[in-house]
C-alpha cells in the first residue's frame, strides 16, 4: 500500500474536476474534507503535530468528507466521516476483513435486509456492526440534555477495510448532514458497537469519539450548504414532502427550490 494514500493531502480532493466546472456547495472541487490526527500519525506519516488533534488513541485520523453524488436522477450531496483506527479496537468488526457498501444501497439508517455484504450474513443482528452518528449539548439545560445525546442516527459504513496498511484498519461511514450540528453549540459524535456494549453503540461500553473542534469549524459551513442544497434539490425533483423551514430558505437565497415543471 503506498503511503501516500495515508496523507490527508492525498485523500481530499483539492484538484479541479474541469476548469469550466463549479459547484455551489464544492466550487471546482470533487470533495472538500478537513482532518484531525494524533501525535503518533504525525510521528509515523511525518506530519506536523496539531495542538487540536486527536489524542493517542484507539483513533489516529479523522475526517468530514462532503462529495456530491448522483442517486437515479437527482443528484445530492453526501457528507461522511472517514478515518484510520488501530485494528485492536474492541469494536463489533463486520466479519471478514473488509466491507463494501452494496452499490444498490443508497438510504436509510443502518444496512437494509438483503442488500447487506455477503459476509455480514452471520448469526448475528447487523445493528450489532451499525455505527452512531450524535450531538450532545455543550450547555445542557436539563437533565435529559446532561444524560442523553440530543440527537442520533444509526449510519453505516460506507467501507470498511480492517487490514487497510500494517496494523491500521480504514473506515468510511456513510454521515448524515443534517445530523451534523452547529459547533458553537453542540459537541458531534460517533458511536461504534463493541461487545461491552451488546452490539448497541448507544449503550455504555460503546467505543465513543469526538469529532474535533478544528473539523467542525472548518468543515461545518460546506456540511450547512450541503444539507440545505440536498433538501432544496429533493423538493426541485417533485418529492413534495421535502419542505424547507424559513431558516434554510434564507440561508440558500435567491435559490428557487420549487418543483421543476413536467411536460
Amino acid at each position: 500500500m503506498a503511503l501516500s494514500l495515508l496523507a490527508p493531502t492525498a485523500l481530499a480532493s483539492d484538484q479541479p474536476l474541469f476548469p469550466e466546472a463549479s459547484d455551489p456547495v464544492l466550487g471546482h472541487r470533487a470533495a472538500i474534507v478537513e482532518w484531525a490526527w494524533s501525535p503518533k500519525y504525525a510521528e509515523r506519516f511525518d506530519l506536523p503535530v496539531q495542538e487540536d488533534g486527536l489524542p493517542n488513541g484507539d483513533l489516529w485520523l479523522v475526517g468530514v468528507k462532503v462529495v456530491r453524488q448522483q442517486v437515479g436522477e437527482r443528484p445530492r450531496y453526501s457528507c461522511r466521516i472517514v478515518g484510520l483506527l488501530s485494528d485492536k479496537t474492541p469494536i463489533n468488526w463486520p466479519p471478514g476483513d473488509q466491507h463494501l457498501q452494496h452499490p444498490s444501497h443508497i438510504w436509510i439508517a443502518g444496512i437494509l435486509p438483503g442488500l447487506e455484504h455477503p459476509r455480514f450474513r452471520t448469526g448475528l443482528g447487523i445493528t450489532d456492526f451499525t455505527p452512531y452518528q450524535a450531538a450532545w449539548h455543550l450547555n445542557p439545560a436539563n437533565d435529559r440534555e446532561r444524560q442523553l445525546p440530543e440527537s442520533n442516527i444509526s449510519v453505516f459504513y460506507r467501507y470498511l477495510y480492517k487490514n487497510y496498511v500494517d496494523d491500521l484498519a480504514y473506515f468510511e461511514i456513510e454521515g448524515a448532514c443534517w445530523y451534523f450540528r452547529d459547533p458553537e453549540e453542540f459537541q458531534n459524535r460517533v458511536h461504534l458497537p463493541s461487545a461491552a456494549s451488546q452490539g448497541h453503540a448507544l449503550r455504555p461500553g460503546a467505543l465513543s469519539f469526538d469529532i474535533p473542534n478544528r473539523v467542525m469549524n472548518r468543515i461545518y459551513p460546506v456540511v450547512l450548504g450541503a444539507a440545505d442544497r440536498s433538501k432544496c434539490l429533493m423538493r426541485r425533483s417533485g418529492i413534495k414532502k421535502s419542505n424547507l423551514f424559513p431558516w434554510e430558505r434564507k440561508r440558500l437565497g435567491d435559490v428557487s427550490c420549487e418543483p421543476a415543471p413536467t411536460e
